[in-house]
């Protein structure tokens, strides 16, 4: 009887805090950049499912391809001259993205 109870004990724990720890949606990805629009201090990659062989969304706190494909992806890494995105299209886009607090995708540079 006491194990029932520790377990359900455990198991409402677990699920009350993977409830309230979504604080920053992410998911991992591999996706070729179809688009690119300059942003201040940035650029916005647009990117097609058809060119998203792998997108894989965080268990517990999941971004999702359609919001990623409407939206596009943040990358907040410019050239040396200040004025081009540092990938172009064509360009393979692979690594972490996640929605940052105020709102936008962004790309989180991993191999680079």
């Amino acid at each position: 009887m006491k194990m029932k109870i520790f377990f359900t004990l455990v198991l409402l724990i677990n699920i009350h805090s993977s409830v309230f720890a979504c604080e920053q949606p992410e998911a991992q990805i591999i996706s070729t950049i179809v688009e690119l629009e300059m942003a201040p201090i940035g650029c916005v990659a647009r990117l097609k499912s058809e060119s998203t062989p792998f997108f894989r969304s965080n268990q517990i706190c999941p971004l999702y391809l359609a919001e990623v494909l409407s939206e596009g992806v943040f990358i907040n890494e410019l050239n040396e001259n200040g004025k081009e995105c540092r990938l172009a299209k064509g360009d393979d886009l692979s690594g972490i993205i996640y929605r940052d607090v105020s709102g936008k995708i962004v790309f989180e540079w991993l191999n680079f």
